[in-house]
């Protein structure tokens, strides 16, 4: 009797088991051997990162859906359902202070299986983690100067894109900036450059350029005050360069000829205060100024009268 009920439940477990994998009764339909990828998952000093893993048939290779992936990282676990590809993405996976560096084996994830119509096999991944540097935008201030003086001792810059609200003690060199114009120069503008940053968890993006504007240093001319009898042919007329000569240069650096003239120079011209205006100068370093002088004829002295 009891050979003949060992029997029946011996019967009764592989009746059970056969009715778990046949097809068509509402529960199981098959065993799948699944295979969990998680991808490398990379980002910048201070940003959130992005978890990729991937669910598939170990036989086919087909993505499996609508299935929860749970990840750890950092320290902290998150889940994500699969995509009809297979594809589970936790987007935004904060990593705090973690240093730039590569983790390996810093991305798990676990399938914990299921028993439904399908039975899936449980799996797991493992993925490294990329925290690479971040970059810190350089950004030289744009500055001027006179032509002829010297650059200013300092290029100035400032920075961009710290993280957790760090500073420049953050890092171990500071950028220095730099430019192609010399002390002659022409006027014009130079483009200003930086280079030198150094720092555990930030890189130097120098893509942006300063500039350096180079001035026209300041000239003025003015023609020199004269006086002149009337009737009398005028003296040649000539000005005065005011301002500062830069490099030791003088009015020969200037271009063209300079010309001065005024209608109280004529012989003819009667008695009065006639403007003096000069021209004919150019310059592409100093910004010329052309000022006024005066000429003034004078009458003549009445003639001494005579006793008869």
């Amino acid at each position: 009797m009891r050979r003949h009920m060992r029997v029946s439940m011996l019967m009764l477990s592989v009746l059970a088991a056969l009715a778990l994998f046949t097809p068509g009764n509402g529960r199981a339909a098959g065993w799948v051997t699944t295979i969990l990828s998680v991808d490398t998952a990379a980002a910048a000093y201070g940003d959130p990162v992005s978890v990729r893993a991937s669910l598939t048939d170990a036989d086919t290779g087909a993505g499996i859906s609508r299935q929860v992936i749970s990840f750890l990282v950092n320290g902290r676990l998150y889940q994500a359902v699969t995509d009809a590809d297979g594809i589970a993405v936790v987007p935004a996976v904060a990593l705090r202070r973690l240093r730039a560096g590569v983790y390996p084996g810093a991305v798990r994830a676990r399938f914990d299986g299921q028993f439904g119509s399908t039975v899936y096999e449980a799996s797991t991944g493992v993925g490294d983690l990329q925290v690479v540097r971040r970059p810190l935008r350089v950004l030289p201030a744009s500055v001027s100067r006179e032509y002829g003086d010297q650059n200013p001792t300092t290029l100035p810059y400032r920075l961009e894109n710290f993280a957790f609200a760090e500073d420049e003690q953050a890092l171990i060199t500071r950028p220095t900036c730099t430019t192609s114009a010399a002390i002659g120069s022409d006027v014009g503008t130079y483009a200003i450059t930086c280079s030198g940053l150094a720092a555990d968890n930030y890189e130097g993006d120098y893509s942006t350029a300063g500039v350096l504007t180079i001035t026209p240093a300041p000239m003025t001319i003015r023609p020199d005050d004269q006086v002149k009898p009337q009737g009398q042919a005028g003296a040649t007329l000539t000005a005065t360069y005011v301002g500062t000569w830069k490099l030791g240069q003088g009015p020969e650096v200037l271009a063209g000829t300079l010309k001065c003239g005024s209608a109280g120079a004529s012989q003819w011209a009667v008695a009065g205060s006639y403007p003096i205006a000069c021209t004919g100068q150019t310059s592409t370093n100093y910004a010329l100024k052309y000022a006024e002088g005066t000429l003034r004829v004078t009458a003549p002295a009445a003639p001494e009268a005579r006793l008869p």
